[in-house]
């Protein structure tokens, strides 16, 4: 897909049998903010990145021109992009390690007055949504807390950015103070590679958790960026590492009143982006495997 092919956040949201029907709009309708929010942002950079490309494009084509010239450079320069060509096999990552084991007991219902309430899976519902080209792969398990998430980035499909995750939603009988973290783990691969003249790739992927009000209004926002690679002209980069690592601290902050209904969402993002240089091809290549291991609500007057 092309930056200039723009179409809103594809979004789908399944909502657990024990959540009230009165939830159920304001869930949807809070990933729906999510969704609207980042692609805003999304393709604000990404327009900025596309005309600082085309700005390069222009400069790089006359030294192309210089180098081929030259039967020697070339040749090379044959080579070398053939070579991207025929070896594909590092475009997808290897196998996923084993899930680290939890046992985690979960809250029920949605009007909570204890200090601490903490929540593990299955939680009340999950979601996922992307805009740009869509994900080879997008998994949320529900029940095991579970996010996966794969994208790939080209000349032909330039940027994708993809969510995913899990929340609860909540009510209360009176005014609090309230407080969302979260215990996670995540492992991630990436490769990258920037064609030559003028091409560059970025990928880059965490996780993030919200507070929403009756679905439509963001309280509040934080992100756990894992990992960001961005490379120029003839680079590459690549990771591969085994295990899972734990997220760092965040927290999301608001106040809860009666006669509101909020959720507190916490999931996963990649995110690729590829623009090819004069004649050659670039490549953002990224997965995240996320575990939600518990979601904690904590409450003072």
């Amino acid at each position: 897909m092309a930056a200039t092919a723009l179409r809103d956040p594809v979004v789908d949201v399944t909502v657990g049998d024990d959540v009230p029907d009165e939830h159920v709009e304001a869930i949807r309708k809070s990933v729906a903010t999510m969704a609207n929010r980042q692609t805003q942002t999304t393709l604000a950079g990404v327009q900025r990145d596309l005309a600082r490309q085309r700005t390069a494009l222009r400069m790089e084509k006359p030294l192309k021109d210089v180098v081929m010239a030259d039967d020697d450079a070339a040749e090379a320069f044959e080579l070398s992009t053939s070579a991207e060509v025929d070896d594909a096999s590092f475009l997808t990552p290897g196998p996923r390690p084993d899930w680290p084991p939890v046992n985690v007991t979960r809250e029920s219902g949605v009007e909570f007055d204890a200090p601490l309430t903490v929540f593990g899976a299955p939680y009340h519902f999950q979601w996922q949504w992307h805009n740009g080209q869509p994900p080879q792969t997008s998994i949320q398990d529900r029940p095991n807390g579970q996010v996966q998430l794969f994208t790939h980035a080209d000349q032909d499909a330039n940027w994708s950015d993809c969510h995913g995750g899990f929340g609860v939603s909540l009510t209360t009988n009176r005014v609090v103070q309230a407080t969302g973290r979260s215990l996670r783990r995540t492992n991630h691969w990436f490769y990258v590679a920037g064609g030559s003249f003028g091409g560059n790739a970025t990928v880059e992927g965490g996780c993030e958790m919200t507070a929403l009000e009756g679905g439509t209004r963001l309280l509040s926002l934080a992100q756990d960026k894992r990992f960001r690679r961005r490379v120029s002209a003839g680079e590459e980069g690549r990771w591969d590492e085994p295990g899972f690592e734990t997220g760092s601290a965040i927290e999301v902050n608001w106040i809860m009143t009666p006669g509101h209904t909020y959720t507190f969402c916490c999931g996963g993002w990649v995110f690729g982006e590829a623009h090819g240089g004069v004649g050659t091809a670039s490549i953002g290549s990224v997965s995240l495997s996320a575990q939600i291991v518990t979601m904690n609500l904590f409450l003072t007057d």
